[in-house]
Order: C-alpha cells, then sequence, then structure tokens
C-alpha cells in the first residue's frame, strides 16, 4: 500500500546529426537516454507477518531512481534507387531499461520503401 510519494525529477536528452554525401546518400548518428527518474522515493505500509490474529505492518521508504543510466547510440544510413529507398540503422544500448544488471544489446535493421 503506497502512503506516499515524494517529489519526483526526471530527464531525458537526445541528439542528432545528419547529413548528405550525394543526392541519394545520407548518413547520420544519434546519442539519446529515454526518461528516467533523476530522484523520488515512495513510502510503502506492507504486511510483515501474522501473528495473534493480526497483521504485523512496516513502513519503508523505496527508491525510485533506477541504479543505472541507459544511453542510447544509433548510426543510420539511407540511399535513394530509382525503385525506391533503403534505411540501414544500427542501434546499441548500454544498460537497457536503466538497469546495471541488464547486459548491453545491439541491433541491425534494414528497410525498404518502394512506391508502385
Amino acid at each position: 500500500l503506497f502512503t506516499g510519494i515524494s517529489d519526483i525529477k526526471s530527464n531525458s536528452f537526445a541528439i542528432g546529426v545528419s547529413g548528405r554525401v550525394n543526392k541519394d546518400r545520407s548518413i547520420g548518428m544519434n546519442i539519446g537516454q529515454p526518461l528516467r527518474i533523476k530522484s523520488g522515493s515512495a513510502q510503502i505500509t506492507a504486511s510483515t507477518g501474522y501473528k495473534d490474529q493480526r497483521f504485523n505492518q512496516e513502513k519503508f521508504d523505496v527508491s525510485l531512481a533506477p541504479e543505472s543510466r541507459e544511453v542510447r547510440y544509433e548510426l543510420f544510413w539511407t540511399e535513394s534507387f530509382s525503385t525506391g529507398r533503403v534505411l540501414a540503422s544500427l542501434q546499441y544500448r548500454d544498460n537497457p531499461n536503466h538497469s546495471k544488471s541488464s547486459d548491453s544489446d545491439a541491433a541491425f535493421l534494414v528497410a525498404f520503401k518502394s512506391s508502385f
């Protein structure tokens, strides 16, 4: 049972840059951090036992701020052809879900867009 919540401060950021190599090709990169609680806590009352037909209850202060910071990196490339456009993206996440215990992960994505 939540019995109180302190003021919560959060932040996020993103920055990117892209440029044309020629009329059909562009490249770029992005770096960002998804929304993350910077500070804040919740007060919780929880049952810790049962004795003499009564529940024992204790109050706990729980931090809402994660122990780590997720940062996302992306490199991308686009190429236009007479038949359509290709986008390729290499993405990397350090400390996914703002968790130290989560392994970093990476993904490679390719998309093709065409009109007919």
